[in-house]
């Protein structure tokens, strides 16, 4: 009896020893998962005998060694809506949830921000902290960095308290499992019936079309969604404008420069921006101070862009588009330009829609007679590409 008494004993000490190397907990919260401060334990891995506990560890990051002496100042970000130029409408939708959110004390509504790249996503998500108060925390996060939900957990945790977590290309979270681990904390703040610290959850995507295929349940629990329109020319030229004034307020640029670059910058802040600042390192290779619509002229001819704003890129779209006589699928013209279907869709085919230089048809794309008239204004419409 002593012996069997004995036996049961060293048995349990056994188990328990085994319980504590491998992190398995004694109980959970009846939804897999375990609870202990801020440490989760993951019940699914346990199952698929990939035994682990993921705890909440803060990366330390050490920057002594590429510490800057001074600041420099490289780009120049709107700070408040009066700086930031364009998109009137959202603004004024923006302002009327800030001022009652500000009100009610709650947090502001969770936002999906959708626009092309370069419109200013990432700047208008700042300026809603700003706008929010200077106790309002914004933390800044890309979607494919959230591999596990004690991610979320870990990004949470560092927006604070009516903070805000800004998740860039949001599109990107995979897998659903991730998106679907969103539902709980976006409508009621709570994970598993835990009640959470409130916060305001922001997404930036160029790709709203499959967010909603993906995962539209996600996609409707944003109570704002912002739709960016495309800037008018003016638009572009105050932008320009403020940003040479901010930057480099030294070299003198006429008006005519300006409504140049703005004319061909596609309707996109970013690429008129990167074109302006192509003047000025122009001029300071020649030891220039003024910029004119010749010189920009210049640099319009040095990165082959042409009347509207097309490239060289878009001019091989519609002409392999030409050499064929019926539509052309994606993946035909990903493989033609090396580059994805993605890609494509998202930085190449959106100005050649909106100019009306091809056509989107069941059966793929073609060119239009449009398109086909820009192929012989820029001298183009050869046989061979």
């Amino acid at each position: 009896m002593i012996f069997l008494f004995s036996l049961v004993l060293v048995g349990i000490v056994f188990i328990k020893t085994i319980e504590y190397i491998s992190g398995i907990p004694k109980k959970t919260d009846g939804n897999g998962i375990m609870w202990e401060n801020t440490v989760i334990y993951n019940q699914e891995d346990i199952k698929n005998a990939n035994i682990q506990k993921i705890q909440v560890v803060e990366e330390k990051i050490d920057t002594n060694k590429i510490e800057g002496k001074e600041k420099i100042k490289t780009v120049y970000r709107p700070q408040n809506f009066e700086q930031f130029i364009g998109q009137e409408n959202s603004k004024e939708i923006i302002k009327l949830a800030l001022y009652a959110s500000k009100n009610r004390k709650h947090p502001f509504p969770h936002t999906l921000l959708y626009a092309r790249p370069g419109f200013g996503k990432t700047t208008l998500a700042r300026i809603i902290g700003n706008e929010s108060g200077k106790e309002v925390k914004v933390i800044e996060k890309i979607a494919t960095s959230f591999k596990t939900p004690n991610d979320i957990i870990n990004a949470i945790e560092e927006t604070g308290e009516g903070g805000i977590l800004f998740i860039d290309e949001i599109h990107s979270l995979n897998p659903l499992s991730l998106v679907e681990f969103f539902y709980p904390i976006m409508e009621d703040f709570q994970i598993h019936g835990k009640y959470i610290i409130p916060f305001t959850l922001i997404g930036a995507t160029t790709e709203k079309g499959e967010m909603l295929r993906r995962f539209k349940p996600f996609v409707d629990r944003f109570k704002i969604q912002v739709v960016f329109e495309d800037y008018t020319r003016e638009e572009l030229i105050t932008i320009i404008r403020n940003y040479s004034k901010n930057l480099f307020p030294d070299l003198e640029i006429d008006i005519e420069a300006f409504k140049n670059i703005a004319g061909k910058a596609r309707g996109t802040p970013r690429i008129a921006i990167r074109l302006l600042e192509s003047c000025r390192d122009y001029c300071s290779c020649n030891n220039l101070n003024k910029v004119d619509k010749a010189l920009t002229e210049e640099i319009l001819k040095l990165y082959q862009i042409y009347e509207d704003g097309i490239t060289k890129t878009d001019i091989k779209v519609l002409h392999y588009l030409n050499k064929s006589d019926k539509p052309v699928g994606l993946s035909g013209i990903g493989q033609f330009l090396d580059t994805s279907q993605a890609n494509y869709i998202s930085e190449i085919e959106p100005f050649l829609v909106k100019q009306g230089y091809i056509l989107r048809t069941p059966r793929g794309r073609q060119i239009s007679e449009e398109g086909k008239n820009m192929l012989l204004r820029v001298g183009e419409n050869k046989n061979e590409v």
